[in-house]
């Protein structure tokens, strides 16, 4: 009996006496903590040889809570659950049970799990048809998954074997919050990272311009120097000592200008110009830096994380977040050290001089903090929405532009229309919201800002009076204040820069620390030559856990044969030729080159011999010669004219408006699907690989341009051994053989003649599809 997360002893007698079976007819035992409702119960699942049997509810003397799903939950009901820890169940007492049922394993298919942001779902599946038996929390996921897994494969009629339940093909959790890593492979978690930890990892940028970076520090500290001084200056000297009779520079207003002059002039030249120039030259660098390292390890990374990521995603790490890492440490980081100098020096003058001023100055600072670093954020999120909003108008305004067609041919433009409406007044809202906040928010902040300036003129004024303080230093204090109040909403930023700058650092270090799944072995050899026999040895392969793509495929392809796969979408083709490619590794089962398997081969030296034509042809931005020569870098303009001939390509390139120096790619000049085909084909040939890969070439074009494109595989087929995904089975007719993949497995093989007798065969049963469907459109 396998039995998941410490399930007590006493529930496998439970079942026994609630549903009358023995307990050596249990399979397997899982436990999950939440119903179908979400609430905090106990749900146990028990498959014996005949049936799946559910107990739900508690231990005696333990109640559950209801769960965020429950309509009539209480705002105090939702704080519980976050924070409430829930007890584990004591094995020595009795399970009370709420609920039982038993379901016939002739209605299940698979059970499958479905995750979620916050908690998981436990589906059992007939076909396409869906039942939700109970939900769980991120803890469980790990005992869940291995559940839904093993469950499935007994299920099935098959018994577990060692292999199947090896750890490394459980979803990894985090210990610390029970989330599946959302990288399986680097195990790292972002809501669990230790913030110091990250920073002490980030200061590593800034390594190689240390001496710079002290540098700069260095002029901050004069900077705030004279910063400090020049009030002074200003103030008590200029005041007290060269306007009032009897002060010791009495008179002297020259020198005063000049030295107040001078340090002004000084103040630019180190604190803009000097400081300045030096953080232009570490901000670049070390911003290229950051996106260098970004992007050379996207480079090592293998299909399965891009498969994980979004473009968007990516594309932002790359660019915003290395900009955020930059403005932190050179613009943030400094302005605050610059402003915590300033008023250190300016609470120490205020003591010294007059420490009964410096306290009435003090009275209205806990109200003015309070509503700096309470209001301040509440409206850069008001800016967030707002922002938001903005980019939802934007985005209707562009859908309706581009999809304008549509939306005339279903006659939905009053529900555009209705739709923009929603969006605009919610945008009208917010920003009506955020003006009447800031209407009240700033004239306050300005109220106490001028409460400490009549606090320090009035009691300023009775010290004057008493002679324990001057004018000068009353001015003096004035202008400080000014100082202290003045950064103080910026400063209220520092604590947004600081966390968009670790939140930018995680999603970096993410990619960072991302373990390809595609790496040479530590014996890989290299491979000179090749002749291009493929051995196909009992592949298994799947994405995710209990869904398996490909189950015991075995294929010998010799050299210079050609191999057709056909079947229905989603069968396992695609994934079948990534497999030979080694875009992902086979879980079970081998791939062998020459009898070589292709995981002791060096990469570098599989992707030489391996050409690849794919329904999915990408045109890079840059010249005709630069996406033709992408295949070998450094060819001839010789070679890359003779390979566009070859692929029927230099017709079509020479009616461009610069021929082979006119630049494409996305949003420059678009190319029909026909002419992408035909420089994918050129890439190919011009790359001259030994075994080639075509995955449906032709799905994407019309039957004229299929012809022309046909004639250029040709060519490109002959003397080479070939793998060809066909959309269309007619261009397989001259494969020295064909496999049909139906759901993961070969369910025939043989030539085109051969498979099209069998009538009851699905070869042929595409094959009349097909037909008919040329037949009306009247090809």
């Amino acid at each position: 009996m396998f039995t998941f997360n410490f399930v007590p002893k006493n529930i496998p007698d439970t079942f026994a006496a609630v549903f009358s079976v023995s307990p050596e007819s249990i399979q397997m035992i899982a436990e999950t903590d939440r119903t179908v409702d979400g609430s905090f119960e106990q749900v146990y699942y028990a498959l014996t040889d005949n049936e799946l049997l559910l107990l739900q509810g508690n231990f005696h003397g333990e109640t559950g809570f209801s769960g965020v799903n429950r309509p009539n939950s209480s705002r105090l009901a939702s704080l519980l659950r976050r924070f409430v820890k829930k007890k584990k169940p004591q094995k020595d007492k009795p399970f009370d049970v709420a609920h039982s049922e038993r379901i016939s394993r002739a209605e299940i298919e698979a059970i499958e799990v479905l995750d979620q942001a916050c908690n998981g779902m436990v589906c059992m599946r007939k076909g396409e048809t869906y039942r939700v038996l109970s939900c769980f929390s991120m803890n469980k996921t790990k005992q869940i998954h291995r559940f839904a897994r093993l469950s499935t494969i007994l299920l099935s009629g098959k018994e577990i074997r060692p292999e199947d339940t090896s750890d490394d093909e459980y979803i990894q959790t985090c210990p610390k919050c029970g989330r599946p890593y959302p990288d399986q492979e680097a195990l790292f978690c972002p809501h669990c990272q230790n913030r110091r930890s990250l920073w002490i990892r980030l200061l590593k940028y800034l390594r190689p311009y240390k001496w710079r970076y002290l540098l700069v520090i260095f002029l901050m500290f004069v900077t705030a120097g004279i910063n400090l001084l020049r009030p002074y200056l200003t103030g008590t000297v200029f005041i007290d000592d060269v306007l009032t009779p009897g002060g010791r520079y009495y008179g002297q207003v020259l020198p005063l200008i000049i030295i107040a002059l001078s340090l002004g002039v000084a103040n630019q030249i180190v604190g803009n110009v000097l400081r300045g120039r030096i953080n232009a030259r570490i901000s670049t660098e070390m911003s290229n830096d950051i996106r260098t390292e970004i992007f050379n390890a996207l480079q090592r990374l293998s299909m399965t994380f891009f498969g994980k990521h979004h473009t968007g995603s990516l594309m932002t790490r790359v660019n915003d977040d290395a900009g955020e890492i930059q403005y932190f440490f050179i613009d943030a980081l400094p302005f605050f050290f610059i402003q915590f100098l300033n008023m250190l020096g300016i609470a120490v003058y205020l003591f010294v001089t007059n420490w009964k001023v410096a306290l009435a100055v003090m009275i209205p600072l806990p109200v003015v903090l309070f509503l700096v670093f309470k209001f301040f954020p509440k409206i850069r999120r008001f800016y967030d929405r707002i922002w938001v909003a903005n980019s939802s108008i934007n985005s209707s305004v562009s859908d309706t532009i581009n999809g304008s067609r549509v939306i005339r041919a279903f006659s939905t433009e009053s529900g555009e229309i209705e739709r923009f409406s929603r969006k605009n007044e919610n945008h009208k809202s917010l920003s009506l919201r955020l003006k009447l906040f800031q209407s009240t928010f700033y004239p306050l902040f300005q109220l106490l800002i001028g409460l400490s300036l009549v606090l320090i003129w009035g009691f300023g004024s009775v010290q004057i009076l008493d002679g324990q303080l001057t004018i000068g230093e009353l001015s003096t204090m004035i202008t400080y204040i000014t100082l202290v109040y003045g950064p103080m909403g910026q400063l209220s930023e520092f604590l947004f820069w600081w966390s968009n700058a670790t939140n930018s650092a995680q999603r970096i270090f993410e990619v960072l620390d991302a373990v390809p799944d595609i790496a040479d072995a530590p014996d890989a050899v290299p491979v000179e030559q090749i002749d291009g026999r493929i051995s196909i040895r009992s592949v298994s392969f799947s994405y995710l856990p209990s869904k398996p793509i490909l189950t015991d495929i075995s294929v010998d392809i010799e050299p210079g044969q050609m191999m057709g796969i056909v079947g229905h979408s989603g069968a396992g083709k695609s994934t079948l030729v990534n497999l030979v490619n080694r875009l992902y590794d086979v879980k079970l089962g081998s791939i062998s080159i020459d009898g070589t398997d292709i995981r002791k081969m060096k990469n570098e030296d599989l992707k030489r011999f391996i050409g690849v034509v794919s329904q999915e042809t990408y045109i890079f931005i840059g010249t005709v010669w630069e996406n033709i020569a992408f295949a070998k870098p450094g060819a001839s303009k010789e070679e890359i004219v003779n390979a566009a001939v070859s692929a029927h390509a230099h017709e079509f390139i020479m009616k461009l408006p610069d021929g082979y120096d006119t630049v494409i790619g996305s949003g420059i000049r678009e190319l029909s699907g026909g002419e992408r085909q035909r420089l994918s084909i050129a890439r190919a040939i011009l790359h001259d690989p030994r075994i080639l890969i075509l995955d449906e070439a032709t799905s994407a074009v019309d039957t004229e341009t299929e012809r022309h494109i046909q004639e250029s595989l040709d060519r490109l087929v002959k003397d080479r051994t070939t793998i060809s995904i066909a959309h269309r089975i007619s261009t397989l007719r001259n494969a020295d053989f064909i496999i049909v993949i139906e759901n993961g497995r070969i369910v025939e093989k043989g030539t085109h003649d051969e498979l099209i007798r069998h009538s009851d065969g699905v070869y042929y049963k595409l094959h009349q599809l097909q037909v008919q469907a040329l037949a009306i459109k009247g090809v």
